[in-house]
């Protein structure tokens, strides 16, 4: 049963944060992607808060960690601008194909520094994983190649974010790492706007705010903040294994979107690489997934 939930669950955090990148890009045509970061780390940040009112946080014994946490902080912020960038510049379900390739990443980071084995299937993964990047920059589909490199640049630091994480589990409650997460973003995402006077680029403007951009911007905070709880809700209900291939359905939800939003419709070499990226995702999970119904398997014939 608990399965069950957590499957719907991730369908939930998939279709949330799908809705919270479609708010984005709309907002990015009146504010600079540097706001929409700034006005979205606030929101996460005054939610995470809130959670310490209900449970304050448990002291552990176990002392640094602060390294990791500053890494997992600074990546995943620098993840975030990129993924903005390309939401505001290219169409919705490509932006979304380049930040789901993060497992492609992560398991490689997880080899090199965590020194986790790795199945034999992940490398065939990663070899479709790449081809389907390959198709998607195409030069039918008119992605330019800053966009491409942002795009796998984005899903480079996020895979360094989520290894990262792994690193600070033992030292910092979980609440306390997104928190850090969310304070690191906001100030640096102030920091950029500050620096619009010196560096004058576009995407660190500071632009007036229109009366009806604040409906979205609450939009965004309260799909995003639902986008987190379904999803942390859903690795608590099912392992990792099972319920994480269920998050490429975020990539169909972006690109259902973008289209309704005025996104042309992608053609068959994108759709191609859009499959192949979200099938090497599927094959990356596919042995802990395997090892899950293992697991539970036994259980049920011991009990």
């Amino acid at each position: 049963m608990n399965y069950s939930l957590g499957l719907l669950s991730m369908l939930l955090a998939s279709i949330f944060f799908s809705l919270m990148n479609a708010c984005i890009k709309v907002l990015s045509l009146h504010l600079s992607i540097t706001q929409c970061m700034l006005f979205r780390s606030i929101l996460m940040s005054l939610f995470i808060a809130s959670l310490f009112l209900f449970k304050p946080i448990e002291k552990t014994h176990t002392k640094g960690g602060y390294l990791p946490l500053l890494i997992r902080s600074v990546c995943g912020a620098s993840s975030m601008l990129l993924f903005f960038y390309n939401i505001s510049t290219i169409p919705l379900g490509t932006a979304s194909t380049f930040a789901q390739t993060v497992p492609l990443y992560a398991v490689f980071f997880a080899y090199f520094f965590l020194k986790e084995s790795l199945h034999p299937i992940v490398f065939l993964a990663t070899f479709i994983g790449f081809g389907g990047i390959i198709l998607i920059g195409n030069p039918d589909a008119n992605i330019p190649w800053l966009n491409i490199i942002i795009g796998i640049l984005s899903g480079i630091t996020a895979a360094m974010a989520l290894v990262s994480v792994r690193g600070c589990k033992k030292y910092f409650d979980e609440r306390v790492i997104i928190l850090t997460f969310g304070i690191v973003a906001s100030l640096m995402s102030f920091g950029g706007v500050l620096t619009h006077s010196i560096v004058p680029l576009d995407f660190l403007a500071w632009k007036e705010i229109p009366h009806h951009a604040w409906i979205l911007i609450l939009a965004m905070g309260i799909t995003g903040t639902l986008g987190q709880f379904f999803m942390t809700k859903a690795f608590m209900l099912a392992p990792a294994g099972i319920v994480s291939p269920l998050d490429y359905a975020k990539i169909v939800f972006s690109l259902f979107l973008g289209i309704l939003l005025g996104d042309p419709f992608p053609d068959f070499y994108t759709l191609l690489g859009i499959s192949l990226v979200i099938l090497s995702g599927i094959l990356i999970a596919m042995p802990i997934f395997i090892q899950d119904f293992k697991t539970k398997l036994r259980r049920s014939n011991n009990d």
